[in-house]
């Protein structure tokens, strides 16, 4: 039923963050292939992709939807093979 699948990815999704925990849920993908700079840093880059994600608290899971906490988070994937990066 719906709310058998509703209540797996609830316990799926939760993040230990060290010192408190989180359930977090991908909202939507904003952006793909970003391109990102800042000259304060001296950094330059692409993000593969930036997400909205909804957080929670795990003990508050019958909170409306305004108390939920909205972040936009980088999103980078790793495929293992290596690369050459010579000097």
């Amino acid at each position: 039923t719906a709310s058998n699948n509703q209540n797996h990815d609830n316990r799926d999704n939760l993040v230990d963050w060290s010192m408190y925990k989180k359930r977090l849920t991908i909202t939507s993908l904003v952006d793909i292939e970003e391109s990102v700079w800042s000259p304060m840093f001296g950094i330059k880059g692409n993000i593969d992709a930036t997400l909205q994600i909804k957080l929670t608290s795990q003990h508050q899971q019958n909170m409306s939807m305004d108390e939920f906490l909205y972040k936009l988070l980088p999103f980078e994937l790793k495929t293992g093979k290596e690369s050459d990066h010579s000097v």
